[in-house]
């Protein structure tokens, strides 16, 4: 009996005993906390433990990490992370798999993270997102994500994530960078949703792809904000990045929109793109290809800038008429978009305060309007507005 123990013991994986190298208990009220790029690469033993970002974490070395290919995602996650607006600056991939901070996850919450100079350099046909590659239910909310994707991707890019199934939700995000080189279903905040919620998010991503899907009928599509939507809610969102075929690319190509290449049983509400459309058979200012079943209600497209006037899937506007109030007719311009003079509307989220270094002096300062504390630990990040100035700023104490 005694050897049959021992046996089973040394079948246990050696990660489920791996204790993390920093502070917290991985719950929800005392979550492990990460203050280096090492125990963002050990939470991958650790997959439902929750965590919170303690500060800006500089990944740069993983190019040098694992011979060269980078960063190892983390798979098969179900815990939270937090990043309490911290930066992780330069974090590098390269892979013939999926790639992404995270592989697959299911009923994730990922939250308050940004990531600038983020690079995902795909050897294969795989999909890969820069934070999550494949959300499976669970949220990705207020996560601001700036990279590049080159190469590969056969199931979906997108910077956000990859692919979005299942009630998952993206709210509040926002993607900027290229996605170039690869082959299908590639998008911003999204390569491919299925029966998802997108809202108030916004991509200035920028896609030059090759050739389309190449088994049969799939509903394949390209888009600055997502690929392809498929009985999913798209609400407040817009894409500026321009969508194009690599020259050098042979077959056909994905369906291609302004905002999303391929559409079916979607509701989309007030939304709206500006970028160039150019190179596919399939192609739209807003929407490349209506497979069938979508609402579009208050949703527009600069037919001068796109190079497009179909009707039916969004409706074209000049750009005069993009940067004008009467446009936008029942969009929500109090507490969702702002429109300032001579520019497109833009969401109320690019306008929340910075980071600042010091804490000025009570008298200086009127209301705290958000306090997020961790239980066990003694941390308060809090939001003041300098009434004097009209000044927002966020800092820790």
């Amino acid at each position: 009996m005694k050897k049959l123990f021992f046996l089973l013991t040394l079948l246990i994986p050696l990660s489920c005993y791996s204790q993390f190298s920093g502070s917290g208990a991985g719950t929800e009220g005392d979550p492990y906390q990460i203050t280096d790029v090492n125990q963002l690469q050990e939470m991958q033993n650790h997959l439902s433990s929750h965590f919170v970002l303690m500060n800006d974490i500089d990944a740069g070395v993983t190019s040098t990490w694992n011979g060269g290919d980078g960063f190892v995602p983390v798979d098969l996650f179900t815990g939270s992370l937090n990043g309490l607006d911290f930066t992780i600056s330069d974090l590098f991939m390269r892979t013939g798999s999926s790639a992404g901070l995270f592989d697959d996850t299911t009923n994730a919450e990922i939250s308050n993270i940004v990531m600038t100079g983020a690079n995902v350099e795909l050897t294969g046909n795989r999909p890969a997102g820069i934070l999550v590659n494949e959300l499976s239910g669970g949220s990705i909310t207020n996560c601001h994500i700036e990279g590049t994707i080159t190469g590969g991707g056969l199931l979906g890019n997108g910077l956000i994530a990859s692919f979005i199934e299942d009630g998952a939700t993206i709210i509040g995000c926002s993607a900027h960078g290229v996605i170039a080189g690869v082959n299908y279903r590639s998008g911003g905040i999204c390569g491919y949703a299925r029966e998802s919620t997108i809202r108030e998010c916004l991509s200035t991503v920028s896609v030059v792809t090759n050739t389309g899907f190449p088994f049969g009928t799939v509903l394949s599509g390209t888009g600055s904000l997502c690929g392809s939507a498929i009985d999913s809610i798209i609400i407040n969102c817009y894409a500026t990045g321009d969508i194009s075929l690599n020259a050098a690319a042979t077959g056909n190509a994905d369906p291609f929109g302004g905002l999303v290449g391929t559409s079916k049983d979607t509701i989309l509400t007030n939304c709206y793109s500006t970028g160039t459309v150019s190179g596919s058979a399939t192609m739209g200012g807003l929407i490349g290809l209506d497979a069938g079943g979508n609402t579009f209600t208050n949703c527009f497209y600069d037919s001068e800038t796109s190079g497009f006037s179909d009707t039916g899937k969004g409706t074209p506007k000049t750009t005069a008429e993009m940067q004008t109030l009467s446009t936008f007719v029942g969009w929500d311009f109090t507490s969702v978009w702002r429109l300032n003079p001579a520019e497109y509307p833009r969401l109320q989220l690019e306008f929340e305060p910075e980071d600042v270094e010091t804490v000025p002096t009570l008298s200086e300062w009127g209301i705290i309007t958000l306090i997020l504390g961790l239980s066990g630990a003694f941390f308060v990040r809090v939001r003041r507005m300098n009434l004097t100035n009209n000044v927002h700023e966020t800092h820790d104490v």
